[in-house]
């Protein structure tokens, strides 16, 4: 005996329907597929046909709107916010420059059989750097200084370990969050100075501040 009424189709029923309700959803699948139509607005005159499709056009043309909006305001945000973090550390992004590497007049002196002291000069300068090493060049404490004497960095290494590093304003005060940076290439830095509307740019090389390249300058408003 046949399915009555709604289940007259036979071939609808592949297998046996977990649910009630998945036999009826195939069925009224299976019918709308079918008759292929779109009874969305099918009884409407074409005067309100035409209000419709008005109203449905403003509405995604506002919500296109508000889509731009809300992301031209986020992008803002988010300029503002960068902007911010990078001058609340006193810090603006490294940048490598094409320059040949500085010339530092060295002097090396054996102290004992356990301890050098390496002592670099800014070219017909004062000094900028002075290390000290330790059981035959394995450990070293460094020091480097600004060409007018105030210290500008402090390291220890154990053998080739950077243990601690730190870099100072010629007033003393640390700077924070000051990049690493390789050995090998001249970098050029600006760091905005503690409490001033004034910046400090020099080029970076080796720990040390290249010859004849700070200076202080106005933050351009």
């Amino acid at each position: 005996m046949g399915y009555m009424g709604f289940g007259m189709r036979k071939e609808v029923y592949t297998r046996k329907p977990k649910t009630a309700f998945e036999k009826v959803k195939k069925l009224y699948d299976q019918e709308f597929k079918k008759n292929g139509k779109n009874y969305t607005y099918q009884h409407c005159d074409p005067e309100t046909l035409g209000r419709i499709c008005k109203k449905v056009r403003q509405q995604k043309k506002k919500l296109i709107f508000i889509q731009l909006s809300i992301f031209v305001v986020l992008a803002i945000a988010f300029v503002l916010i960068t902007s911010a973090f990078f001058i609340n550390q006193n810090y603006t992004p490294k940048t490598i420059i094409k320059a040949t590497k500085p010339n530092f007049k060295t002097v090396t002196y054996w102290l004992d059989s356990n301890r050098t002291l390496k002592i670099e000069y800014y070219k017909f300068g004062p000094r900028c750097a002075v290390t000290n090493y330790k059981n035959d060049l394995k450990h070293q404490n460094t020091e480097s200084y600004y060409q007018s004497g105030e210290q500008f960095r402090s390291a220890v290494y154990f053998y080739d370990t950077l243990v601690t590093e730190v870099y100072f304003y010629r007033n003393g005060d640390t700077i924070k969050n000051f990049p690493t940076l390789t050995d090998d290439k001249v970098y050029h830095i600006k760091s905005a100075l503690p409490n001033s509307s004034r910046i400090a740019e020099f080029d970076f090389y080796d720990g040390k501040i290249v010859k004849d390249s700070y200076f202080e300058a106005s933050v351009k408003q």
